[in-house]
């Protein structure tokens, strides 16, 4: 069974703009992880939130913390500080905010739910499964910015980058130093 019939694979053009920066799949994982474990207060019971929730917790995420990226040892201490003063400061949260979230441990379970599926999504391409991929990834495309890099795992916007290696040998019509021809598209 194709990929295809299980994600929704988005067309280059939709990558971020701009400049990116690559990463890992487990610098993206420790991400998650720490955010995971930051957010302890959650409800089991709540199913993910709606992509337009998630673009709320998303852009909560870009007023939070700061646009320059940060060095890797920072990550668990700015991570948790951002989180502390979204759900534990009633005073950063705007009063349009509340028609999505009853209470701050909904709030805090919608963040949790957002996180872990983009997690999950991360560990998929990682892993690699032929039944839903056409091969693994460890290098994912993020936003340069530190903000909007976290905004996009709020919002699940996963940009995997499949890297392969290619032999020049194995270009069709490159023998003897002759240079590849292609068909003209039309």
């Amino acid at each position: 069974m194709s990929y295809d019939r299980h994600l929704n694979i988005l067309p280059a053009d939709s990558a971020p703009l701009g400049e990116v920066r690559l990463l890992s799949a487990r610098e993206m994982l420790d991400v998650c992880e720490v955010f995971l474990g930051s957010l302890q207060n959650h409800m089991p019971a709540r199913l993910l939130p709606t992509k337009e929730y998630r673009n709320v917790l998303g852009q909560r995420m870009e007023w939070t913390y700061a646009d320059e990226w940060i060095a890797q040892y920072l990550w668990k201490e700015l991570i948790e500080n951002g989180l502390q003063e979204i759900i534990h400061n009633r005073n950063t949260l705007h009063m349009a905010e509340w028609e999505y979230w009853d209470s701050l441990k909904q709030l805090e379970s919608d963040m949790y739910l957002s996180i872990q599926a983009s997690y999950k999504a991360i560990k998929l391409f990682q892993l690699g499964d032929p039944q839903y991929l056409p091969m693994a990834t460890n290098v994912f495309v993020v936003p340069i910015q530190w903000n909007k890099f976290l905004s996009t795992l709020m919002t699940g916007d996963i940009y995997p980058a499949w890297i392969a290696k290619v032999d020049s040998s194995s270009i069709p019509e490159i023998e003897d130093g002759i240079y590849p021809k292609y068909s003209p598209r039309n």
